[in-house]
């Protein structure tokens, strides 16, 4: 009896041993953790937002101030640990968020995310940059970038010039333009230009395997060129044709022409058609 006792208790012990980093990992993924900071402006702010994998939302509100915030679950907030810094010039913001390497094991039983969320003035400019997470921007006016390695892009209601660049996700993309220049490596791209848009330069819309759903106001003028190497083109709005027309392949002039409208995709249908 005392042998198989022993047998149980040392069994129980290893067992325990095992299982305590587990447990404790399980625990520290469970934490969560904020930063937060508010910035006073006086103009239109120049927000700036470089991490290397966290996610970004970006709200336009009635305040003139910007309010910052850092939030994590199954990390801790500094060095050597998810490191935020920032720096304000005037009316420019950089914020840099930063997650250090992890090394050895590592099994993630809860959910963990860093997500930046960025509350600014109706009217802002925009530079975001995301190694590894999505970017979602709703009401913002101005001048807006965003860039990520991994993740989709978001636009709502959004006002102004607007460059988007994915490596690996869709765009979901709405808003009145000036300028527009969308391009994923990898996903579907769905686009609603409204109306009041102006096209004062060439615009460019491409993805590298997906399909392209635009809709632009009846009375936009542009000339068109859209291509797909795998897929098919189809246009609802009236269309003068000026080079090729095709299943794959459509140019033309919208209304009375104007500045190129470029929409391309390797392996994914278009369709142009109105709102």
């Amino acid at each position: 009896m005392s042998q198989g006792f022993s047998f149980v208790r040392s069994s129980f012990v290893r067992s325990m041993v095992v299982l305590a980093p587990v447990l404790i990992g399980m625990t520290a993924l469970a934490q969560a953790d904020e930063w937060k900071k508010t910035f006073s402006t006086q103009g239109r702010p120049e927000i700036r937002v470089n991490t290397n994998d966290a996610s970004i939302e970006v709200r336009a509100t009635d305040r003139k101030d910007t309010e910052i915030r850092v939030v994590t679950r199954g990390y801790e907030i500094g060095e050597n640990k998810v490191r935020v810094t920032d720096h304000q010039n005037g009316d420019t913001i950089d914020l840099d968020v930063h997650q250090a390497t992890r090394l050895g094991l590592h099994i993630d039983f809860k959910e963990t995310y860093i997500h930046v969320e960025v509350d600014v003035p109706r009217e802002a400019n925009l530079n975001l940059h995301s190694g590894d997470g999505h970017i979602r921007v709703d009401d913002v006016k101005g001048n807006l970038q965003l860039d990520t390695g991994d993740g989709h892009i978001e636009a709502n209601r959004v006002d102004g010039k607007l460059h988007a660049r994915t490596s690996d996700g869709h765009m979901t993309i709405e808003g009145r333009f000036d300028d527009l220049d969308l391009r994923t490596s990898d996903g579907r791209v769905d686009a609603t230009v409204n109306p009041g848009s102006v096209m004062s330069n060439p615009w460019s819309i491409q993805t590298g395997d997906g399909r392209v759903d635009l809709r632009l106001p009846e009375t936009m003028s542009a000339d068109l060129d859209l291509h797909t190497d795998d897929g098919r083109v189809t246009v609802d709005l009236p269309l003068t044709v000026s080079g090729e027309m095709g299943h794959t392949n459509v140019r033309g002039k919208l209304n009375a022409g104007g500045f190129e409208l470029r929409v391309h995709t390797s392996d994914g249908g278009i369709h142009l058609g109105k709102i």
